[in-house]
């Protein structure tokens, strides 16, 4: 991090010749390729994609899940969370979504605090030329490690991610969530949709992103096209809150690339940047990361096309008890079924509210897996409505996992 007296927060404080001339620097530091010598092997690799591969046979299994606003438990099918999942990739979207919204959040407000200036999110795109080609063991990560350097300059820290496709007509968000997550498949379906097209996707916290003649500068010079893309209320605002981090977080996750390896766990090609991001004493505290979980699980269904169902509680409460910030869904979303649960689920009788005074909770929804952190929280206990049922059956699901022969899916979960 520059020091604090060069901080700049708007076009006045740039040198647009010296930062052009920079983020060009860094553009032309890699070794380029000898396409004689290295074949196809200096191109960036686009690499798979998320829920084109195998699902575990028992994914959806029905497992038990809660509420984490209400304490409500219902069944709900199991997710293996793993990227390549046809079922479960959406969730591991989503969890991976949730903790790195909440990072960011953090990020922003510690490093406005030490740097005393106002510290906005923003959502970037790089984008090499197509005859982008390196010399390089792995030619994804050094190109990263330019955008990294590029982001440097421009004092921002986040999440880069590698998206290796593109639509051959349009890269519109619209598209991704038609060919993402709906059971279709990719020989001979999606893939004659898109095309290889290396770029990176942003996710930062910065006081200023530059623009304008800098960025149209390095484009002529390098080919390199590097956008802030913005809302398209004409406010030129990027990220304005937590619920449009969390759009852009679900969204850029949802076709990250994937590196299939037949040896070892396959990765997403996205990695986080920046001292404040990876400075082990600045903590993400609770209520930090329970607002980021329900704003990415209220975009869910939106971003990701996924069930709703999935995403939220429908037990009834007390209108006078639903969250301020619960998860609300867009009139736009077609549901695709009713809950399979009982709305009377987690009601133990002792309610006195009439009919017309319940509302459906709608708390974000964990697996019991993770029910112990809340319950751990003796203000979350007090204030959820239904957490002696958490309790109850958190309990109830321990013993079984602990037994010498649980049932295999209650074993999966125990490891």
């Amino acid at each position: 991090m520059v020091a604090v007296s060069d901080i700049a927060t708007s076009i006045d404080d740039i040198d647009v010749d010296a930062m052009t001339e920079r983020i060009v620097e860094e553009i032309n530091r890699p070794r380029k390729g000898d396409m004689t010598e290295q074949g196809g092997d200096g191109y960036m690799d686009p690499g798979d994609l998320p829920g084109f591969g195998e699902p575990y046979d028992d994914c959806d299994d029905d497992i038990l899940h809660f509420c984490t606003d209400c304490g409500a438990t219902f069944p709900l099918g199991r997710t293996c969370s793993r990227s390549e999942c046809p079922r479960c990739a959406p969730m591991w979207d989503v969890d991976k979504a949730e903790n790195n919204t909440a990072r960011l959040q953090t990020v922003a407000k510690t490093m406005s605090a030490r740097l005393g200036v106002s510290v906005k999110k923003h959502h970037l795109v790089f984008s090499p030329p197509d005859d982008w080609y390196l010399e390089a063991e792995d030619v994804v990560d050094r190109t990263r490690q330019v955008v990294k350097e590029i982001l440097d300059l421009m004092n921002a820290e986040g999440l880069v991610a590698f998206h290796g496709w593109t639509g051959r007509e349009s890269d519109d968000r619209g598209a991704w969530k038609e060919r993402l997550f709906n059971g279709r498949d990719w020989e001979g379906d999606v893939r004659d949709e898109l095309r290889p097209n290396g770029h990176f996707h942003c996710i930062v916290a910065s006081p200023f992103i530059v623009g304008g003649e800098v960025t149209r500068r390095v484009e002529e010079e390098t080919g390199w096209l590097i956008k802030r893309v913005t809302k398209q209320d004409g406010s030129g605002k990027s990220l304005a809150d937590i619920k449009d981090v969390a759009r852009a977080m679900t969204y850029v996750l949802s076709h990250t690339t994937i590196r299939v390896n037949e040896n070892a766990n396959n990765s997403a090609e996205y990695r986080a940047f920046g001292s404040i991001w990876h400075d082990d004493k600045v903590n993400v505290y609770d209520n930090v990361r329970r607002q980021a979980e329900r704003a990415v699980r209220s975009v869910a269904p939106t971003t990701l096309g996924v069930s709703k169902n999935s995403m939220r509680c429908e037990t009834p409460i007390p209108s006078d008890e639903q969250a301020d910030d619960a998860v609300e869904m867009t009139d736009t979303f077609d549901s695709g079924g009713d809950s399979e649960h009982d709305p009377s689920d987690g009601c133990d009788g002792s309610g006195t509210a009439d009919d017309d005074d319940l509302v459906d909770c709608k708390g974000a929804v964990k697996p019991i897996t993770d029910a112990e952190e809340y319950l751990d929280d003796d203000e979350w206990v007090t204030e959820s409505i239904y957490s002696h049922q958490l309790l109850r059956d958190f309990e109830e699901w321990k013993a079984k996992v602990s037994l010498d022969r649980p049932p295999p899916l209650l074993a999966a979960f125990s490891k």
